[in-house]
């Protein structure tokens, strides 16, 4: 596909979006947009769509053939309640604590605050299959302010733009990108 293709795609998407109300017009888009990437560019069937088969949690399209649910990188949806995760323990005797590795790194906003915990809990506290529950979990020990939208502040954290964290099936890692912001351009060379 080449760049005017996607062009014409990208605008017929939003020429179908509009047709939506605003707080659903997001997901419309994320779901075309994914569906158009998962069929190799082949047919979409956006015009399938209907409005019954939108709600918060998930995006169908109506078809004769099937019925098929829109993929998405994460389980979690933005209506997500986050859980503080009991058993984790943020204050370790055998090494730092996140309150101290905080005041080490000294992040700026909550996509910095993220990835920070994020590769706090991966590579100090070793834990595998970190959640947006262990993210709030380490908001709430440190008292900071928690992002109104978890789950949209660690898609930003993973996003192309900062690309801090990976964000797949519900699991968080620390990308190779979020490795090398954490340990060598924390904490921030104070500007002159």
């Amino acid at each position: 596909m080449d760049l005017k293709e996607k062009i014409d795609m990208l605008n017929e998407i939003l020429d179908t979006i509009k047709k939506y109300p605003e707080n659903l017009q997001e997901k419309v888009f994320d779901f075309l947009l994914d569906n158009q990437i998962n069929t190799n560019n082949q047919e979409a069937g956006s015009d399938n769509i209907q409005q019954g088969d939108i709600n918060d949690d998930k995006i169908t399209t109506s078809s004769k053939k099937k019925k098929k649910k829109a993929t998405t990188t994460t389980s979690y949806t933005n209506s997500y309640k986050p859980q503080l995760v009991k058993n984790l323990n943020l204050r370790p005797d055998n090494t730092k604590t996140l309150a101290q590795f905080f005041e080490e790194k000294r992040p700026e906003g909550n996509i910095q605050n993220s990835a920070v915990m994020t590769y706090y809990l991966e590579k100090i506290l070793n834990i595998d299959g970190i959640t947006p529950d262990h993210i709030f979990t380490c908001y709430m020990e440190l008292g900071k302010k928690i992002p109104a939208v978890l789950i949209q502040n660690l898609r930003d954290c993973s996003s192309s733009r900062y690309g801090y964290i990976d964000f797949v099936d519900g699991k968080i890692t620390t990308s190779i990108k979020g490795i090398n912001f954490v340990t060598q351009d924390l904490p921030h060379k104070d500007k002159k």
